[in-house]
């Protein structure tokens, strides 16, 4: 069966390239071309976009989600520049790029004493942040160690911040949902922010991070009974993932009033992806998906 790390290996070789010719051309160290088709990595969304440009491939055809390698119905991809980070997202990004994590919790604590909220934080300081990192990190600009302390650091961080929702949340309104990350996802950090927005708009939410077997994730949410399951996707690789779920919740007679809502980095690329995918709504940030979710809960 293809994949993404067969099919760039097949486009490579019938354009006659050498690894080192395809990572002069997008820009890439040859080690990332080698990683990439030995399934020790995966490109972000920016760059699955350039390499299926770069082809004149679809994205489905690149991620063998698809045999025909026509583009002409996948709607044109922007080619991004690197973010230029402003206010406290560039401190927090330069201070934690220095190891000084006591540092950023210190801007981070500055910013709440002087109002900020904590879905503000999250949309206008950690987002773009991490966003940049995993840039850095796909350009072989940033090390695995220091993309790790960057992550943990931030999650620490949002652990902290979270102690704080029961006093600013408002009151609790019936709804119950569940979130989490599918299988093969360890980045969860997405799905808990909107975990924790979703906590703030007053909901009931059942959150359970990343990576959960099929098995797992239909016994969690028949034991759980909710009106909203929202899927988290960061890398294009799980998207098959997201979708045997979703099949597999829409087979199940109980839980089909059950609305789903997927986002994630790995949607990016396709803005009609989610609906491909079975699901009833999409959002690109945390912010946006509370709002996202009142609507498909009907409130």
């Amino acid at each position: 069966m293809a994949d993404f790390a067969s099919r760039l290996r097949e486009l490579r070789k019938k354009g006659g390239l050498r690894q080192q010719d395809l990572a002069d051309t997008l820009g890439l160290a040859q080690t990332t071309i080698a990683n990439y088709e030995q399934k020790r990595r995966f490109p972000d969304e920016r760059t699955l976009g350039t390499i299926a440009d770069f082809f004149g491939v679809s994205l489905d055809f690149l991620l063998g989600r698809g045999d025909s390698p026509e583009k002409a119905d996948v709607p044109a991809r922007r080619r991004e520049t690197p973010q230029h980070l402003t206010g406290l997202a560039r401190e927090y990004c330069e201070v934690l790029r220095r190891g000084e994590r006591d540092a950023a919790f210190r801007i981070v604590d500055d910013a709440r004493r002087s109002g900020a909220g904590i879905a503000q934080l999250y949309l206008e300081v950690f987002s773009p942040s991490l966003y940049e990192i995993g840039r850095l990190w796909d350009a072989g600009e940033m090390s695995v160690a220091e993309e790790h302390y960057f992550t943990e650091s931030t999650q620490l961080l949002i652990s902290q911040l979270h102690q704080g929702i029961q006093s600013t949340a408002r009151p609790k309104r019936g709804l119950r949902s569940v979130v989490f990350a599918v299988y093969g996802e360890t980045h969860v950090i997405g799905a808990r922010m909107v975990s924790d927005c979703l906590e703030l708009d007053g909901w009931d939410v059942y959150y359970l991070a990343g990576n959960l077997s099929m098995r797992h994730a239909m016994r969690a949410l028949l034991d759980r009974p909710a009106q909203l399951l929202v899927l988290s996707v960061s890398m294009a690789g799980n998207l098959g993932a997201a979708e045997d779920l979703i099949t597999a919740v829409r087979g199940e007679k109980s839980l089909r009033p059950m609305k789903i809502m997927v986002g994630g980095q790995a949607l990016q690329s396709a803005p009609v992806l989610w609906q491909k995918l079975g699901a009833e709504g999409t959002a690109h940030d945390a912010v946006a998906a509370v709002a996202e979710a009142d609507r498909l809960s009907g409130v």
